[in-house]
């Protein structure tokens, strides 16, 4: 018989594709569902719908037993249920965590950080614990991301050929996602103006922009979700960025462009090898200098000329006032250099050989079916199998 399970996501009475957390709750629960009967709100979801849940706005607290209670950022009704319940990495309550029978994390990076919580200060301000107690998960079981069905389904090529002429270039650089302060493509912008200016490229970006890009990036109008496999097939490489949050836990953008087969140039992390494996040929160096500069808003060093046209006045710099911060400045400007570089060769070289990108891109699409819905569905079996009895 079929195991039950009883699932709310914060105080959403309903889900529904409108934000890319929800899309991929939603795919974790088509996951859970290949194995288990879920439900959403008390209500038995329906694999292939729209939205799981009640539309009426109300949470309902379990209205039958089931075998097991998984509630996320509700710690009011989470503390109300019986075991075995299983409580998400974040937020951190420390009540939550005491109860649970397991706690979530999205990657394996995460979880094996998570056995260090006490001692590890950094993780622990990521998470915003702050001075709580640290109050340690019984279990630490992963949920790994989900990607969408769309993303395998064959593409509709004469779609592609549509924004392909829309892109209007024989190259494509392109970025799906949010654009805040921490994906801003700092690196890239230096690249291009110091690396690869004469390269004929093309740089589209797609998602929420929460900061003005620079004249020679391209930025478009948002799309309908059923477009975003063919609009993202159109690009012929991708380049990413990354934060703290991401390196622990991912991006499902990287792993949306290896369905489509777009390499994709990002950065180092652990997370990043649990996607892609750690002898990926396109990673590039992302060093925790530069994303302190950028967390504290000063990016002013990331635009100007390269060190070697300004190293003849360091020795003056470095006997004026501030000669301390104005070494450490220089000291970060010189490492966000060599990694501006290093991207912009990247790009060259897929820039120059259609072949190997096309050899990539094959190579990405089977690595990424490792998070189909299939695929991680015999995951989250193996991982529950921990905690229901």
């Amino acid at each position: 018989m079929r195991k039950k399970i009883y699932y709310i996501l914060s105080t959403c009475s309903n889900l529904e594709a409108t934000s890319g957390d929800r899309i991929n709750e939603m795919n974790v629960i088509r996951a859970l569902c290949i194995n288990f009967d879920v439900y959403y709100n008390n209500i038995l979801v329906d694999p292939t719908s729209s939205y799981f849940g009640s539309l009426d706005g109300q949470i309902e607290p379990p209205n039958q037993k089931y075998d097991l209670y998984y509630v996320r950022a509700n710690k009011d009704l989470f503390l109300k249920l019986p075991s075995p319940k299983i409580w998400f990495v974040v937020p951190y309550v420390p009540e939550c965590y005491a109860e649970a029978d397991a706690v979530v994390c999205i990657t394996s990076a995460w979880k094996d950080r998570m056995q260090a919580l006490k001692h590890d200060f950094i993780l622990q301000e990521l998470m915003g614990i702050g001075d709580q107690v640290i109050v340690p998960g019984k279990k630490y079981i992963t949920f790994p991301q989900v990607i969408d069905p769309i993303f395998f389904k064959n593409k509709d090529e004469d779609k592609i050929r549509f924004y392909k002429e829309q892109y209007a270039s024989d190259f494509v650089c392109g970025h799906m996602g949010r654009l805040v302060k921490s994906s801003f493509p700092w690196h890239l912008q230096y690249a291009i103006k110091n690396y690869i200016p004469n390269l004929d490229i093309k740089y589209i970006f797609y998602g929420p922009k929460n900061m003005d890009l620079p004249n020679n990036f391209h930025y478009m109008k948002k799309i309908p979700m059923h477009d975003v496999p063919e609009a993202l097939a159109a690009f012929d490489i991708s380049v990413n960025s990354s934060n703290n949050w991401t390196n622990l836990c991912g991006q499902l953008k990287v792993l949306e462009a290896a369905a489509c087969g777009v390499p994709i140039l990002t950065p180092h992390s652990l997370a990043r090898y649990d996607d892609l494996g750690r002898d990926y040929p396109f990673y590039w160096n992302f060093s925790a200098e530069t994303h302190n500069r950028i967390q504290n808003n000063d990016t002013d060093i990331f635009t100007r000329e390269p060190y070697s046209s300004t190293s003849a006045k360091q020795p003056l710099i470095y006997r004026l006032l501030n000669k301390k911060v104005k070494y450490n400045r220089e000291k970060s400007f010189s490492i966000f250099e060599k990694e501006s570089k290093e991207l912009g060769y990247l790009i060259k070289a897929l820039y120059l050989d259609k072949s190997y990108r096309e050899e990539i891109g094959k190579s990405f699409m089977k690595q990424a079916k490792r998070h189909s819905v299939e695929n991680i569905s015999k995951i989250l079996v193996e991982e529950l199998s921990m905690v229901i009895k």
